[in-house]
C-alpha cells in the first residue's frame, strides 16, 4: 500500500466535483388538475416547505435456488421494488399545506361526508362528484415527482461535467399523511408533518444548468 497523499486526495475530489451535501436539494411536482384552486395555489410551494426527502433506493426480491437441486443455495432475483418516498413538510402559518395534502387524499378516496353520504352530492372541498368512500381512477390523481440534488454552489452547474442529478418518481401519490405533533411546551420549534408517497418506478438523470434554472430559478441562489 502506497503512502497517502493529501494532494492526490484533493485532486480526486476536484475531479468528482467535491462532496455532495444533503441540504442542497428541492422537490417539484405539478398537482393533479382535479384539485382545482387549492392545487394551483399551494402545490407549487412545496419546494419552499419540503425540509427533508429521501432519494429512493431499490430492493431486489430474491429467492433461493440450487443449480443442481442440491448443494449451496444461490440467491436469484425475481422482482424488484423501489422504496417509498418520504417527505418532511414544514407547516405554514395558515395551515394551507396541511389542507392541500388532505385535499389530495380526499380527492383519491372521498372520506368527507360533511354534506351527507348520498352519492349524488358534490364535495365542495375538492370539486369531486364521486360518492363517499369511493376511489377515483388512478390516472386522475398520480403525478411525477422530481427531486433535484444540487451542487454546493450555483457556479458549479456552469460546468457541463457538473450537471445536477435529477430523480423522477413516476405516477406518485400520497399514500400516508403522518400526524402533526402539537405541544404547548415546544416553544422553540416549527410544526412539521410527514408525507409518504407510493409510485410506480423512478429514474435518475442528469440536468444542465439551463434546464435547472428554467425549472426553479429561485432555489439556485440559496
Amino acid at each position: 500500500m502506497g503512502r497517502f497523499s493529501v494532494e492526490e486526495f484533493k485532486a480526486v475530489l476536484d475531479v468528482a466535483g467535491g462532496i455532495a451535501k444533503p441540504n442542497r436539494f428541492f422537490v417539484s411536482f405539478v398537482p393533479p388538475a382535479g384539485l382545482g384552486q387549492i392545487g394551483r395555489e399551494f402545490g407549487n410551494k412545496i419546494e419552499y416547505f419540503c425540509e427533508a426527502v429521501n432519494l429512493p433506493g431499490y430492493q431486489m426480491m430474491t429467492a433461493e435456488a440450487r443449480r443442481y437441486s442440491y448443494g449451496p443455495a444461490e440467491k436469484r432475483p425475481f422482482n424488484g421494488a423501489p422504496s417509498p418516498l418520504q417527505m418532511t413538510i414544514i407547516g405554514d402559518g395558515r395551515g394551507q399545506l396541511w389542507k392541500f395534502f388532505h385535499a389530495w387524499h380526499n380527492f383519491i378516496y372521498d372520506h368527507d361526508f360533511q354534506s351527507g353520504i348520498h352519492p349524488d352530492r358534490v364535495n365542495n372541498a375538492t370539486l369531486s362528484s364521486i360518492a363517499p368512500y369511493e376511489l377515483r381512477y388512478r390516472q386522475d390523481y398520480v403525478v411525477d415527482v422530481a427531486i433535484f440534488h444540487l451542487p454546493e454552489t450555483y457556479e458549479d452547474t456552469q460546468n457541463f461535467d457538473m450537471m445536477t442529478n435529477r430523480t423522477i418518481c413516476f405516477e406518485a401519490f400520497p399514500s400516508n399523511i403522518l400526524d402533526m405533533q402539537l405541544n404547548w411546551a415546544d416553544n422553540n420549534n416549527v410544526s412539521r408533518f410527514g408525507v409518504q408517497f407510493e409510485y410506480l418506478d423512478f429514474i435518475t438523470t442528469k440536468q444542465t444548468a439551463e434546464e435547472t434554472a428554467a425549472t426553479s430559478p429561485t432555489q439556485l441562489s440559496i
